[in-house]
């Protein structure tokens, strides 16, 4: 089985993939991970495909904490996450779910864009991460839970 594992922040955004990752690697499937450049070379370690795919927004430099501010978080999600980040990796992850023949996409719960692409092409999707009340988000798709997968493709 071919699947995507995709990610639109940094690395806590595509650590929390990495388990299932060696999972579903481990049951013998072809996993290739499709995120931010800067994060790509620790996934390459593990012996994974990587391919980049923006934004890229993460550097090496290091910056001072922000202190928390909810509303700020909120206009964040909604502004880049969705808006501006969805709307662009909702159609560069369509070509590149075609050109791997993608079965499944495993994906952190901001990659609003994938979960997008993979809902139009009928591919089931699994998420991860504790983060996003999705209720919040209009339009986003209803995601497929790993049991229901498993019972249904394994």
């Amino acid at each position: 089985m071919k699947v995507v594992a995709s990610f639109v922040g940094g690395w806590g955004h595509a650590g929390p993939l990495l388990e299932s990752a060696l999972l579903a690697r481990g049951w013998g499937h072809d996993v290739t991970f499709i995120g931010q450049s800067f994060v790509l070379p620790q996934l390459a370690r593990y012996g994974f495909q990587t391919v980049a795919l923006g934004p890229d927004t993460i550097t090496d430099k290091r910056l001072s904490l922000r202190t928390v501010d909810r509303e700020f978080e909120s206009a964040a999600m909604r502004n880049s996450f969705v808006r501006r980040f969805g709307r662009a990796r909702a159609t560069a992850l369509a070509s590149l779910f075609k050109e791997f023949n993608t079965e499944l996409l495993l994906c952190d719960e901001v990659d609003f864009g994938a979960l997008v692409a993979a809902e139009r092409m009928g591919i089931p999707s699994v998420t991860t991460g504790p983060f996003v009340d999705v209720d919040e988000f209009h339009g986003v798709p209803e995601r497929v839970r790993i049991a229901h997968y498993v019972d249904q493709r394994l």
